[in-house]
């Protein structure tokens, strides 16, 4: 009986996760699509390595997802620099 509950358990919370992750995609693709963000990993001589460019949802686990890119090509020193700027109608306003 107990492992039968333990199992139900991790069910729902690996249920729950991929629920939350998923809305937190959704929400900030309907709530603030014209948020957008612009993020580079920058080696320690100045050298651009990635960038990534996303508005609403895609700004999701940016950061984590550059980090993860950075860390996989073996680059420990690089930083993360990102800037946040609206986009409206075409228009592009930086918001920094």
């Amino acid at each position: 009986m107990r492992l039968r509950n333990s199992l139900i358990f991790i069910s729902l919370t690996i249920a729950c996760s991929f629920l939350f992750s998923s809305c937190a995609f959704l929400i900030g693709e309907t709530v603030a699509p014209n948020n957008c963000k612009k993020c580079q990993i920058v080696s320690s001589n100045g050298d651009v390595l990635f960038e990534e460019d996303g508005c609403g949802g895609n700004l999701y686990n940016m950061k984590q997802r550059l980090k993860a890119k950075a860390f996989d090509a073996g680059c420990c020193s690089c930083r993360l620099d990102c800037e946040t700027y609206k986009k409206e109608d075409g228009n592009v306003k930086s918001a920094e």
